[in-house]
């Protein structure tokens, strides 16, 4: 029998509930498509069950959007969170892989197969790739008559075999791997291969491409050719604002001179916003910086450019995505699917400390990481320095910890239905 934990059992039945009661009925009667619309009518709740979107942020951290603190602008998410849910204690996996295994399981991520990363380590807990004794949300909502799409970053599996669509997702559309460039599919190490994929079949990147436009774009196809009597479920992993610091010229134009104050103030400000807001008691006082990270009064004005212009693209990458869940938020609207779908928001984890100036990089990628982050050119990442060190210090960073270990790591999360 397929391990399906009581947890999750909870999670298809109310979705950490917020699902109604009569969703139940739906899981129960296993027929697709059709409904006993009496005690709908009675309780006010839709013949249709509620359609579910869950997106994801990769490497985002805790006070990074608007509504939990942010100078980001994150209207559609500081939206969502004014007329729905703002949990300010969810927590993940603390890595990239072994959250999604758990987001997608309802198990402990070794408990699916994915203790760690994706590379096999020869151990059922360590294979690097959910295992057939799990259950994932999707196919667990099929038999309940949900269609089930995916748009984004898998990174739970990278042989065919192990594709979203062979776990349960109807469509897919997305990155197999990591990471990888948002304009395009550059390996960044030596003899890699990295798969962007339709469906079942690698393909490859055309001009103009834009991975977290991209996403947007195929979820938005999958939602408009979901049938109108039918729910669906999507899952839709962005991979920003995840390394390399990528992204349109046009979105990091909004925040040219915005950082030039520095972390510093950065974090100041975003401490009172946080207390204001009420993700902070009052009484909270700032922790003192991470001591590995100068004074941004210390740096010289070239240092201070170079870090200036990361935080600046960062915030566009986010800035961003925000804009692509206000195109799949209005086209709800346009369906007249808003009012019976349930949205989630979360991150993968806190914010990366990773560099892409060795570690087994490629040279190119290496010469490239030198580049100016805001130069689409380039192939920068965040550093201890950067968008981190603006964060405050109750904001869960990984400061290079490699140990997957009970949840522990704070997500911002928002809901709404």
């Amino acid at each position: 029998m397929k391990n399906i934990s009581v947890a999750y059992r909870l999670l298809l039945g109310g979705l950490m509930l917020v699902l109604p009661l009569g969703m139940m009925s739906v899981v129960e009667k296993n027929v697709p498509g059709r409904r006993n619309a009496e005690p709908h009518r009675r309780f006010g709740i839709p013949a249709i069950p509620p359609n579910i979107i869950l997106i994801m942020a990769d490497d985002m951290g805790y006070s990074d959007i608007g509504c939990f603190g942010s100078e980001i602008q994150t209207p559609n998410l500081d939206r969502m969170a004014r007329n729905g849910l703002r949990m300010t204690q969810f927590y993940n996996a603390s890595r990239c892989c072994p959250t999604r295994a758990s987001l997608l399981t309802g198990l402990y991520p070794h408990q699916a197969g994915v203790g760690d990363m994706v590379g096999d380590r020869g151990q059922a807990a360590y294979q690097g790739y959910l295992n057939q004794q799990c259950v994932t949300i999707a196919e667990a909502l099929r038999p309940a008559g949900y269609r089930t799409y995916m748009a984004g970053k898998w990174h739970v599996g990278t042989t065919p075999d192990h594709w979203p669509v062979k776990r349960g997702f109807d469509r897919y559309f997305g990155l197999i791997d990591g990471a990888s460039s948002y304009f395009n599919n550059h390996p960044y190490r030596p003899s890699q291969t990295l798969t962007t994929a339709l469906d079942d079949q690698p393909m490859t990147p055309g001009p103009d491409y834009y991975a977290t436009n991209a996403y947007a774009d195929y979820a938005l196809k999958f939602i408009d050719g979901n049938p109108k009597d039918n729910p669906f479920f999507l899952y839709l992993a962005f991979t920003a604002p995840h390394w390399p610091l990528h992204a349109l010229p046009q979105d990091v134009v909004k925040y040219r001179g915005q950082y030039a104050g520095g972390w510093d103030q950065i974090r100041a400000a975003r401490f009172s916003r946080m207390k204001k807001l009420g993700i902070l008691d009052p009484t909270t006082t700032l922790s003192p910086r991470d001591s590995t990270i100068p004074a941004w009064n210390t740096l010289n004005e070239t240092e201070k450019a170079r870090w200036s212009d990361h935080m600046a693209t960062y915030a566009a990458m986010i800035d961003r995505m925000d804009q692509n869940i206000g195109r799949i938020l209005a086209r709800l609207r346009e369906r007249g699917d808003d009012r019976n779908t349930i949205i989630m928001f979360l991150s993968d984890n806190g914010a990366s400390h990773e560099t892409t100036n060795g570690n087994g990089f490629l040279p190119s990628i290496v010469e490239r990481s030198k580049l100016p982050a805001s130069d689409t050119a380039s192939f920068t990442a965040y550093g201890r320095r950067g968008p981190t060190s603006a964060i405050p210090r109750f904001d869960c960073i990984n400061t290079g910890s490699t140990k997957v270990v009970p949840p522990h790591r704070s997500s911002p999360t928002v809901h709404r239905w």
